[in-house]
């Protein structure tokens, strides 16, 4: 298991348009070149994000077993997605969580119309 340990500070934390997270760390110490080398070998990949005031901390931590990054967003996933960049396409009226319960509504109604009556 490929593990990078360093001391370091949340500098930056900032939302994008796909709801997810971005995190900035600033390193709080030199770094010796076979950290650096580990960093640079982690570039492009996705992991597990953990961080802790104190390595006590860590005690007995489940880390999760499961790779990630290369799952495929699920369906409703993608839809929420696409409908995000569809409101703010239309001027971001209102809240996104407005929009996007007032589409699901329709989408729902869509496919109930199509059932049969009985």
């Amino acid at each position: 298991m490929k593990i990078l340990q360093v001391p370091a500070q949340i500098t930056a934390i900032g939302t994008l348009k796909d709801r997810t997270i971005k995190v900035g760390l600033s390193s709080l110490s030199e770094w010796p070149d076979e950290e650096i080398t580990k960093l640079l070998g982690f570039r492009g990949s996705a992991g597990w994000f953990m961080f802790a005031e104190s390595d006590t901390d860590f005690d007995n931590i489940d880390i999760p077993d499961e790779a990630i990054g290369d799952a495929p967003k699920t369906p409703s996933q993608r839809l929420r997605g696409v409908l995000y960049v569809w409101w703010e396409q239309q001027g971001k009226k209102g809240t996104f969580d407005e929009f996007y319960k007032a589409k699901m509504e329709h989408l729902i109604s869509q496919v109930k119309e199509k059932l049969d009556a009985s």
